[in-house]
């Protein structure tokens, strides 16, 4: 099983699997679902983890940017160590 750390590249992060899908196929609302698992006992007081808290609470519609998940989930690594 793949992990992606801060020093993971922008390509091995859109190759990482949630499930059985890459992070470049899943559709927004499943990619918000991740990621607020992933929220779940973090330190909430983090900027890095307000700005993902707003973001889970009013998730996009549509098909979310390439370059927005990868964003995201860089934001996601500043506050854990991979995942």
């Amino acid at each position: 099983m793949m992990t992606i750390n801060k020093e993971s590249s922008d390509k091995e992060i859109l190759d990482f699997k949630i499930g059985e899908i890459a992070v470049r196929e899943i559709g927004a609302m499943s990619f918000m679902g991740w990621v607020a698992n992933k929220l779940n006992g973090v330190d909430t007081y983090k900027a890095a983890t307000q700005e993902l808290l707003m973001l889970v609470s009013s998730p996009p519609l549509g098909k979310l940017p390439e370059g927005e998940k990868i964003r995201i989930v860089k934001k996601l690594l500043e506050i854990k160590e991979s995942l």
